[in-house]
């Protein structure tokens, strides 16, 4: 019988998530039920980010996306997100998860 290794993760706690001006390195993001929820910011914020990159690759008149904050190094950034959920209804930001998911 093989034995089952156990995994106890405790929080809220630390100070947020902290990320420093331009992101770069790997991510990865772990939420059980609507434990999602602290993460939707960021990953609105990489939704915006990566839009406003699609349209630069186009080179359009005007930009629909302006952001003037944090800038993310695409060429070193990689997200995971690792989530479980009881039902599809559940899943609190599943439109953003979606487009952004399209976007790569």
């Amino acid at each position: 019988m093989t034995e089952l290794n156990q995994v106890v993760i405790k929080g809220p706690f630390g100070f947020g998530l902290n990320l420093p001006k331009v992101l770069s390195g790997n991510f990865v993001l772990v939420a059980g039920g609507t434990g999602i929820l602290p993460f939707l910011d960021l990953l609105f914020f990489v939704l915006l980010k990566a839009t406003e990159k699609r349209y630069d690759e186009f080179k359009p008149s005007s930009k629909l996306v302006k952001i003037n904050c944090q800038s993310i190094d695409f060429e070193n950034f990689s997200l995971r997100l690792f989530a479980s959920f009881s039902t599809e209804a559940d899943f609190y930001g599943c439109e953003i998860i979606s487009a952004l998911y399209s976007l790569v």
